[in-house]
Formats: structure tokens, C-alpha cells, sequence
């Protein structure tokens, strides 16, 4: 009994060491990827595109620990250096960020107060001030009470030598007055607030800035300032410099050097290492940047460079380097420095223009973290050169195109960044490059052609493109120039987002959106106007933008224009178009006769802007909208349906936010009255034809959705985003699907989509991919109840006679559950190894279950309908039917199935010689582990007298040996003993090599030398089968017979292995159970 003990207690513990999984399986024998948050929002990207940064700050001293905060993304976080980010700020009731702050007493106390007031057109609009005590991790609201409606916030400065004195420039609505302005200070950590600085309800705080070591003395820059949607008003009266001497309390507006006459937007900003020296950029008729050399209290005029800010209302920004008050970065349309107090420019490194904030680690000077509207940038070199940190998905989308074509492609247009087109998934046929320049706003794929895209990046500047070639051409409805004329005076007016459309049936019939439509039938080689102007053409509001002290033309505010075109699926003669003065109108013929129909829209205000109109595609007279009107500082969402083209309209807002204005809304071209707005800040679904509304959220973060597309044969749904780029939901069928009983009922499969054998394609750059199609077979299935332990659910798939292929483990969560099939058998039975005997070997070695086959994980299946069963315990099983489909993006022979048929045949053998090597292999591990313990637990007790097992211990030995010579011929770790790196033996590398190359079989059957090879070392695993068997049959019973005599722990052997008969019969019939 004794020796029993030791014996099966030493053995367990060898055994117990830890095994690894050996499969010895092909790449592209995919494994089952289940979730446990079935259905989560994608980023698609590019991330390498970038978007528009408002602030950024670093730690002093710390290279490692940089904040972001975007213009719509949210704040972003990155901890090591620059190279990856974290999105800590998502779910907050706002992604618009003005300003980033962190303690200098202690970095991990950071402030974010939203709102960006760099208020160009596409701004979006602040909701609060927020604080986190941890780093970022988790965040508190402050005071919502008064800040949340403030709307955008410029500046947070913060006591260096107490972090519970704050002070927060409220720069105010950016669309209308409002009395939440100025500048607010905190004594106890934000409990409590005073307003200590205000002009009136259209001047806010738009600068701040502490001086250096004494928190009494303050500057604050005030701007009197307001967005219409058709034009800024830049400047006035209330704008001015203001200083104070007791901590903010008071303050005193500074006048002396100064240019007499009304002021814009303002900069501040102190000398670290001379503190009674700063600086201010004033926008005036007269002067431009200032120095103060008695802390603020009067100035002197330095230069009036239009490099120094060439768009005042847009940058008015600067940084003093720490170590010198002379050098001094500006921030304008290029990053430039000077080094002599602002006489004299020279142009900073390489970075994306428009600049709009900038930090130098006061410990060292020369490593700079800048954000601008490409993103950010990091300076080790003190600005002569910048790295491009390319990996924050902050794209600032105004659309978003799907090709047509299963593994398909996308197009978006972006604000500053181009038109970019690029993959759905590492599927696709591309790699995501630049369709456009400029500010991309429309990328448009031709449904009919999926190479032919129609981009056009702001005020009709359209280009025709042939992604296939590359080739792209000009196709602008009409020369003119957007700053040279006034609006008034434009025979056609474009505006910034200007709409285009293509037909679905043909690639070269496209129409674009001025203030007229326009319709071309030859792919943009000319044009036809098919419409009166469709807007109110108010020239009151065709006016320049700007102010009254310069003014700002870039085409931005070009008014009373068309934002969207909408053509019916169902008749090709019906067009819709909604213009940005809130203007509707409809043709049935083609364009020949119009009528306007938002007048019969009851009880909505004037003004809005008609973003984007759907057309159902099951009735051309039903028609959907939204009306934006945020620009009028009214952010209500707005959104209509009409039955009757127009004639009548319901309203169907309620439910949702009312603080949010809705800009797109779709129907599903898959389930009728199925509905998706987009708001300011996410997204909700409707079933019920605008009824009730539900929000998605499916791990969508806080941001502002711009466009909506279904893909109709996959049931994606992509979402533009303006701040975190392309986000997209695979697979919406539960969405459309999961209706009140489907919820109720205790297990409902749902349908599953064809799933496409996509293999090969090209990688694309600027990531965030693992979307679209050839992802597998999404097997949703929904359960009123939770059905957890081990084996409650099980997912059998078989083929078309009923044969097995593969049986997944589901999850038995309560609502919806997701299992993905990768389209493949079962995978070889796994060997079960001890971890310090290597573990990868040959390149890839995927874990399994060990001593069992790997689901999903062998052969792929050929083409053809199979059947999914769901089994729960305790609940009737539900089944649904899957197909596999050849990769529909290129012909196949007419034999291709067939060979399909060929190939598995004689892979599945070859993954049944594979389960019978690791079955060897784990058999040999076996014994030499048991009789390794055995050999030093009978040597440890004849030593210490308690036994007499001479004998046994040499009939170990010898039988120990045979077993290691036949597994050094197969498998063998001492090569190198890193469990990462062990590479196999020459056989059984052979073996794996071959085994892959079946996988990579497409279309044709096996080559003769995979048969040949095949045969070959079938052969030579039958020999070394016949040996193991051998060691079976006869010394593991010799052993065992002389341990039992010697009263020794006898051997725990399993079976001999034979492999299966071969057979020429088809795979269904050779198969069926």
C-alpha cells in the first residue's frame, strides 16, 4: 500500500506538470471565435487618416504618459509613449473636448472641460465640465447643474501648489446667446463655483493664463463671437484682454498699446522662465501679436505676420518654451517657432496643417506633443522634426459607401483629412489609400460598378474615380471660385458638403447637389441642370462670412445649398433633395416638374438643415428625414416620415433625447419599418416604423453619427462617425429579428447568413479590422432564461446527409448568444504533453482540449448547405440552415466542388493520421513519465530499506529506453527546450508541412506529389504505429507482469492505434453514422 501511494503520487505529479496542446493543425484551419458580448461595434478605420486634436498635455518628466482630447472623439490616452491609445473619455454625455488639464501637484487629478471652441462649421457642442481623480479611469460630472449646458469651454488652469483652485474659461454657445459665459473659479475642488469675469450673453472666456509661480496674477482673453448657419461673426465690442491681481476674483480689462477698435478672437500666454514676460495674439484691424514685460499690465506691438495666425477665429494659439522667453511656437495653418519673441519665423518640422495645440515637458524642452487637424505629433528635437502618431481612430467621417460585392469595400469621406477608400475587412481586394483630397466630404461607390467611386471634397469639387486603375478625373459641374465672388452673385452655389448620388443600375448616371440639380449621363463629362433652385435663395444670408474685422472665405458658409439627394430603389424617376435652409422638394418624372413639400411638415421651425433624406426601398412615397437645426442653437431632434410623397407628415421624435439634434435616419432594405437614427451623440433603432425607439449601443461609443448604411446582402450596418472613424455591426439579423416574442420564447435560432470561403486578398494598412464578410457563420441564437453550467449548450453542425462535421460549446447567457463556425471538421486529436517538452513547434500550434479533436478547427468544408443544430438542456433543440459558398470574387471552374470534394476526402484521412501521431505521441509521453516516477520512487525505497525492486527498476530502464528512441523519431524537445521555439523532428515536420498544404489546395484537386507524398508517409506512420502497438502488445504486458509479481505499480497503457480503412466513396456516404 505504501509503495502505491508513492508510486501514483509521484506519477500524478509528473503528469500534472502541465500539458500542451498539439494539434498539429494547418493556418488557415481557423478556430471557433466565441464572444461573450455577442454583437459589438467594430472600428473600422483608417486610423492612419487622423482627425482634428484640440488639446494635448504630458506629464513633466514621464515620456511615457500622453492625453489627447479630439474634437469629436473624446479624450484618448496613451501610456506608452505615443505608440498605442486607450479611449477613456467615451461614454460621457459628449465627445466634443475643448480643453485637457492635468494637477501639477499630482497628475493623476485630470480635468476635461468639452466643447472645442475652435468653432468652425462642423463643431460640435460641449455638455459639462468633468474631473477624475484616477488618471482617467473613471470620471464625475461637475456641477451639471451649471456647466452642462454651457456649451464650449476653452481652458482649465489649475493652482500648481493646490489642485483645489480651479479656473475655467467658459467660452459659451457657439450658435446663439447664452448667460452661462466667462471665467469661473473653484476654492474647494469644484464643490463650488463663482462666476468672477463676464461681458454678456454673446462673450465668452476664449483665453486664460496663470503667471508663472503666482497664482494671483491672471490674463483672460474674452471674445465676442457667434456661428449662424450661414456665417460666422467674428469680433466686436465684448471682445478684450482682461487682468487680474488677486487670483481671479476681480479683474480689470487692459487697454494700453493696444490697437484701438474692435477685437476678435485673442491668445495668452506667460514666459515660464521670466515670468513678468508674456505675450498675446490679438485679432484686430490693426496689430496682431503683443509683448508684455510687466505681467500683462500694458503691451507692446511685435509683429502683425499673418504666418503667426492666418485664420484668427480658427488658431490664435501659442506655446513659450520653458526654457527660454524669446523661442515661442505658434499655432496657425503651419506649426512655426521663433527665437526671437515673435519677429522673425521659421517653419517647425513636418506636421499636418492647422495647429491647434501644442505641450513641452518643462523638464525637457525637447520633447513636444502636438495636435492639429491630422492628430498628433511627438518632437524629440524640440519641434524640427515630428513623428506622426498614426494609431488614434478619431476620423472625423461625413459619409460612408459600401461597394457592392460580398467581400466588400468602403469609401468615407473625412473633414480635413481626404476622401479615403479601403477594406471592410482583411478580405477585401484593397488596401485603404486616398480617392481625394482635401477636405473629403462625399465618396460615393457606383452600386453597379464596385471599381468606379464619385468623391468630392467641399464646394463641388468632384473627381471621378477608378479604384481599379487608380485613374482619377475631374468632373466639376461648374468652375467657380468660393472667395474671389460674393454668394449673391453665384450662378451656382455649392456647398461644403456637397452631395452626389449614383444610380443603381448604371455607373455612369450621377447627379450632384448645388442649389440645383445637377444630373450627368456619361460619368461627369457633362452636365444637365434638371432642376430650378431648390432652395429659398435668400440673399440676405448669401453674404461673406467673417466679421467685421476680417473676413473668413473657405466656402464653408456657402448657404442655401443642397445637403442631400436621395433616389427612390423602387423608381427610377423619383429623386428627393433637402437643402441646408431647410428646403424639401420631390420629382416623380425624372426631374421635369418639382414640388415642395417641407411647408406641409407641421410645426417645424425655419432654418434647419435637411442633412440626409431616405427613401424607403419598398415605396418611393415613403420618405424619411431629419432636420438639423444646431446651427440655429436648437438641438432638438427633428425627424419625419411621410406616406404620401410629402403631403402629409407624422412626427416621429418621440423617444428620443431631446437635447440631441438627429442627423440621418434609414430604413433596413432587409425588414420594412425597420429604422436607424443618428444623432449628436449615438445611435437608436426602431421596429415599429418610428414608433417607439430603443438606443444601440452594442459597445458604440459617445460620438456624432453623420451616415448610416445597411449593406443589404450581409445585413451590416455602417455608421459614419464625425470622431471616431467607421464603426460598423456585423450581422444585424438579431436586431431585425429579436422582436417582444422572440425575447420571451425560451430558445430561438435565428437565421444565419451565407458564409463566403474568402481566402487570399491583400492586408490593408491603418487597421481595426476583424469585419465583413468570410468571418465565418455567425450562429445567433436567443434565450429567455440563463442556462449556465459545463455542456448546457451545444451546437451541432452536419452536412447535407445528416454527417457530422463539428460540435461547438455555446454560451447560455440570458438574451441574446453568439458562437461563430468558421466553416471547418473537427481538427486532429491534440496530444497531451508535459509544457517543459515544448508546446508550438513547426510555426503554429493552436491549443485544444487535450487528448480530444479541436472543434472547428480540421478540414474546410466544400460548398453547400448544412445544418445547425442548437441543443440547450432541458429545452426542445432548434435547427437552422447554413450555406458555404465559393469566394464570389472570381470565377471557378466548373469542376471546383467536385475537386473541393477530392481535397477533403483526403484531408480528412490526413487529419485522422495526424489524431493517430498525437495519440502515439501522447502515449509515449505517458509511459516515459510513469516510468521515470516509478524508476526514482523504487530507488528512493530500496535505498532507504523499504524494498527489493532491483529487478523491476532495470526492466524500467530498458523498458524506458525503447519507448524514448521511437519518441525522439518523432517528436523531439531537446533541440531547443523553449516551449515557444521547439521544433519537431524531421518526420513529423514532413507530416505537418503536408498537412498544410492540402489547406492550401483551391479549386483543383491534389497535385500528384501531395498523393505521392501522402501515400509515402502514410507508409512510414504505419511503421511507426506497428512499433508503438509492438511496445503495447508486448513489453508494457512484460513489464506490468513483473511489477505485479514484485508488487510494483503496474503501467497505465492504453489501446494499440490502427488507422481508419481509406475509402473511395463519396465524403457524405463514407461518413454517415
Amino acid at each position: 500500500m505504501k509503495l502505491k501511494s508513492v508510486l501514483t503520487a509521484s506519477a500524478l505529479a509528473v503528469l500534472a506538470l502541465g500539458v500542451a496542446a498539439l494539434p498539429s493543425q494547418a493556418q488557415f484551419f481557423r478556430r471557433p471565435n466565441q464572444n461573450s458580448k455577442p454583437m459589438q461595434f467594430n472600428d473600422i478605420g483608417p486610423a492612419l487618416a487622423g482627425g482634428r486634436v484640440s488639446s494635448v498635455v504630458g506629464i513633466p518628466g514621464n515620456p511615457n504618459i500622453y492625453y489627447a482630447g479630439t474634437a469629436g472623439g473624446g479624450v484618448w490616452k496613451s501610456s506608452d509613449g505615443g505608440n498605442t491609445w486607450k479611449a477613456i473619455f467615451q461614454h460621457e454625455p459628449t465627445s466634443s473636448i475643448g480643453a485637457v488639464a492635468l494637477a501639477p501637484s499630482n497628475p493623476n487629478l485630470v480635468w476635461v472641460a468639452t466643447g472645442e471652441p475652435n468653432i468652425r462649421n462642423d463643431v460640435m457642442v460641449g455638455h459639462g465640465l468633468y474631473f477624475s481623480s484616477d488618471a482617467g479611469t473613471t470620471w464625475t460630472e461637475i456641477d451639471p447643474q451649471l456647466f452642462h449646458n454651457a456649451g464650449q469651454m476653452s481652458k482649465i488652469v489649475i493652482n500648481p501648489h493646490n489642485p483645489e483652485e480651479v479656473w475655467v474659461a467658459v467660452l459659451g454657445h457657439a450658435f446663439g446667446p447664452n448667460d452661462v459665459r466667462g471665467v469661473y473659479k473653484t476654492t474647494d475642488g469644484g464643490k463650488t463655483w463663482k462666476r468672477t469675469l463676464f461681458v454678456n450673453d454673446h462673450t465668452g472666456a476664449i483665453a486664460l493664463a496663470m503667471q508663472p509661480g503666482n497664482p494671483e496674477v491672471l490674463l483672460a482673453g474674452m471674445w465676442d463671437v457667434v456661428r449662424h448657419p450661414w456665417g460666422l461673426e467674428n469680433g466686436g465690442p465684448g471682445s478684450g484682454l482682461y487682468r487680474s491681481t488677486d487670483g481671479g476674483d476681480t479683474w480689470t480689462r487692459i487697454t494700453k498699446g493696444l490697437d484701438a477698435g474692435s477685437y476678435g478672437r485673442i491668445g495668452l500666454g506667460f514666459a515660464p522662465s521670466a515670468p513678468d514676460t508674456a505675450y498675446a495674439i490679438v485679432q484686430a484691424k490693426k496689430g496682431l501679436f503683443y509683448k508684455s514685460t510687466d505681467a500683462g499690465l500694458s503691451w507692446t506691438p511685435v509683429s502683425d505676420s499673418d504666418n503667426i495666425d492666418a485664420r484668427p477665429f480658427y488658431f490664435s494659439r501659442f506655446v513659450v518654451a520653458p526654457n527660454n522667453p524669446e523661442k515661442i511656437y505658434f499655432l496657425s495653418t503651419m506649426l512655426s517657432f521663433s527665437t526671437d519673441g515673435g519677429k522673425t519665423l521659421q517653419r517647425a518640422g513636418r506636421v499636418h496643417p492647422d495647429n491647434h495645440s501644442l505641450w513641452i515637458d518643462p523638464d525637457n524642452p525637447n520633447r513636444i506633443l502636438e495636435g492639429n487637424d491630422g492628430g498628433v505629433y511627438l518632437s524629440y528635437d524640440a519641434g524640427l522634426h515630428f513623428r506622426f502618431l498614426d494609431t488614434i481612430p478619431i476620423e472625423e467621417d461625413y459619409m460612408v459607401s459600401a461597394s457592392n460585392e460580398p467581400a466588400y469595400n468602403l469609401c468615407a469621406g473625412l473633414q480635413d483629412n481626404n476622401a479615403w477608400c479601403g477594406p471592410s475587412s482583411r478580405n477585401s481586394t484593397m488596401s485603404w489609400s486616398v480617392a481625394a483630397g482635401g477636405d473629403g466630404e462625399y465618396a460615393v461607390f457606383a452600386p453597379s460598378d464596385p471599381k468606379i467611386v464619385y468623391a468630392e471634397s467641399q464646394n463641388g469639387s468632384a473627381s471621378r474615380i477608378n479604384i481599379g486603375n487608380g485613374l482619377s478625373t475631374s468632373i466639376i459641374p461648374y468652375e467657380l471660385g468660393v472667395s474671389d465672388i460674393k454668394q449673391s452673385d453665384l450662378k451656382y452655389r455649392f456647398g461644403w458638403t456637397t452631395p452626389i448620388e449614383v444610380s443603381p443600375t448604371n455607373a455612369n448616371s450621377v447627379y450632384i447637389g448645388g442649389n440645383v440639380l445637377f444630373h450627368s449621363t456619361d460619368g461627369g463629362y457633362s452636365w444637365k441642370v434638371i432642376s430650378p433652385d431648390l432652395t429659398r435663395n435668400d440673399k440676405a444670408k448669401q453674404v461673406q462670412s467673417g466679421g467685421e474685422i476680417v473676413n473668413d472665405l473657405t466656402g464653408a458658409e456657402t448657404y442655401d445649398t443642397l445637403l442631400s439627394i436621395a433616389l427612390s430603389p423602387t423608381d427610377s424617376r423619383t429623386i428627393w433633395t433637402g437643402a441646408d435652409d431647410g428646403v424639401i422638394e420631390v420629382t416623380h418624372n425624372g426631374g421635369q416638374t418639382w414640388t415642395r413639400v417641407d411647408s406641409n411638415i407641421p410645426d417645424l421651425p425655419q432654418w434647419g438643415r435637411v442633412q440626409q433624406i431616405d427613401v424607403s426601398p419598398f415605396d418611393s412615397n415613403t420618405c424619411y428625414v431629419t432636420v438639423d437645426r444646431h446651427m440655429n442653437d436648437d438641438n432638438k431632434p427633428y425627424v419625419y416620415k411621410t406616406n404620401d410623397s410629402g403631403k402629409t407628415w407624422t412626427s416621429i421624435s418621440a423617444g428620443l433625447p431631446q437635447d440631441n439634434s438627429a442627423r440621418v435616419i434609414r430604413e433596413d432594405p432587409n425588414e420594412k419599418g425597420f429604422l436607424v437614427v443618428g444623432t449628436d451623440t449615438g445611435l437608436f433603432y426602431s421596429r415599429d416604423d418610428g414608433s417607439t425607439w430603443t438606443q444601440l449601443k452594442r459597445g458604440f461609443p459617445t460620438v456624432p453619427v453623420f451616415d448610416v448604411q445597411f449593406v443589404k446582402k450581409t445585413h451590416d450596418l455602417l455608421v459614419a462617425t464625425h470622431g471616431r472613424g467607421i464603426l460598423a455591426l456585423d450581422d444585424i439579423i438579431p436586431l431585425e429579428k429579436t422582436t417582444p416574442a422572440v425575447a420571451a420564447a425560451p430558445l430561438t435560432v435565428l437565421p444565419i447568413l451565407t458564409d463566403y470561403d474568402l481566402r487570399g486578398g491583400k492586408l490593408g494598412g491603418g487597421g481595426f479590422f476583424g469585419f465583413g464578410g468570410g468571418s465565418g457563420a455567425h450562429i445567433y441564437y436567443n434565450l429567455s432564461e440563463a442556462h449556465k453550467g459545463k455542456n448546457k449548450v451545444t451546437i451541432a453542425i452536419s452536412d447535407s446527409h445528416g454527417n457530422l462535421v463539428t460540435t461547438l460549446t455555446g454560451t447560455g447567457n440570458q438574451g441574446l448568444n453568439e458562437v461563430s463556425w468558421r466553416g471547418n471538421y473537427d481538427g486532429p486529436v491534440t496530444a497531451i504533453l508535459p509544457r517543459s517538452s515544448g508546446g508550438f513547434g513547426f510555426f503554429f500550434r493552436p491549443r485544444g482540449t487535450p487528448g480530444k479533436p479541436t472543434p472547428d478547427a480540421g478540414p474546410h468544408a466544400v460548398p453547400g448547405a448544412y445544418t445547425v443544430k442548437v441543443t440547450v438542456a432541458g429545452l426542445p433543440a432548434q435547427s437552422q440552415t447554413v450555406r458555404l459558398e465559393e469566394d464570389p470574387r472570381w470565377p471557378h471552374p466548373v469542376d471546383a466542388i467536385a475537386n473541393a470534394e477530392t481535397t477533403l476526402r483526403m484531408s480528412l484521412a490526413a487529419r485522422d493520421q495526424m489524431s493517430a501521431l498525437n495519440q502515439m505521441l501522447t502515449g509515449l509521453q505517458s509511459m516515459k513519465s510513469q516510468l521515470q516516477a516509478e524508476q526514482a520512487s523504487m530507488k528512493t525505497l530500496d535505498e532507504s530499506g523499504s524494498g527489493n525492486y532491483g529487478g523491476v527498476i532495470s526492466a524500467a530502464k530498458e523498458f524506458s529506453g525503447k519507448v524514448v528512441t521511437l519518441e525522439n523519431a518523432l517528436y523531439n524537445p531537446d533541440g531547443q527546450k523553449n516551449e515557444g521555439t521547439a521544433f519537431l523532428s524531421a518526420f513529423q515536420q514532413k507530416f505537418e508541412s503536408a498537412y498544410e498544404d492540402l489547406g492550401n489546395v483551391y479549386d483543383t484537386a491534389p497535385r500528384p506529389t501531395d498523393v505521392t507524398l501522402w501515400h509515402s508517409l502514410q507508409a512510414e506512420l504505419q511503421d511507426y504505429l506497428g512499433q508503438y502497438n509492438g511496445l503495447l502488445r508486448a513489453d508494457a504486458v512484460a513489464y506490468n507482469r513483473l511489477a505485479a509479481k514484485n508488487h510494483a505499480i503496474t503501467l497505465a497503457v492504453g489501446e494499440p492505434i490502427t488507422l481508419p480503412a481509406a475509402s473511395g466513396r463519396a465524403v457524405a456516404a463514407r461518413r454517415r453514422k
